[in-house]
């Protein structure tokens, strides 16, 4: 499923995936903030997955830092979005299930499989292969793993694939032929 930036996809049993322009502001009070939190209720109280993508993480293990604004996450993680998408930074990285804020995050669930509705799982998808980064070491407590250059064995470069049902939203990252073995998956359930 593809969307627009700025545009969102409420399909029958499938995810409600919102794709926030990269030219717009999303700050507090603005028409563009309060659509997005429109769409995820409305995502939430029809019984779809709710997965937002945005360019720049805030809650990263790599180089660049909280590059975005940091209330953005703040009230993704306060809605208790299920997935929260990234890139910007050259690797992957995924969290625990969390709460809190991205000042201060709280881990809720570590076991990679997850309640629906207790927190939100942030995701960044950057190993596609372009400039290669580093990660964070040791990893901060609310990280659940990561692959940089500096991993044991360098990146390995992959996707991550999804899989919604009306029960489960699974994420499992897939290294690229070729690449050092890294596995990592979750799944959400409800």
């Amino acid at each position: 499923m593809v969307c627009r930036p700025g545009q969102h996809a409420p399909h029958r049993h499938r995810p409600n995936i919102a794709l926030p322009s990269g030219t717009r502001t999303y700050a507090r009070g603005t028409p563009e903030r309060e659509q997005l939190k429109d769409w995820i209720d409305e995502a939430k109280a029809a019984g779809r997955w709710v997965i937002v993508s945005m360019h720049m993480p805030c809650l990263t293990v790599g180089a660049h830092g909280c590059a975005s604004d940091p209330t953005i996450t703040d009230m993704l993680i306060g809605k208790s979005v299920d997935l929260i998408l990234s890139g910007h930074d050259h690797n992957y990285s995924r969290s625990h299930q969390i709460s809190g804020t991205a000042a201060a995050p709280v881990v809720v669930d570590r076991d990679g499989t997850f309640a629906a509705g207790a927190g939100s799982v942030l995701v960044t998808v950057g190993a596609g292969g372009h400039n290669a980064r580093t990660v964070a070491s040791p990893l901060p407590a609310w990280a659940a793993t990561a692959s940089g250059t500096n991993s044991p064995g360098g990146i390995a470069y992959g996707h991550l694939e999804l899989t919604a049902t009306e029960a489960t939203l699974t994420a499992r990252y897939v290294a690229d032929a070729g690449n050092r073995a890294y596995a990592d998956a979750f799944v959400v359930t409800r």
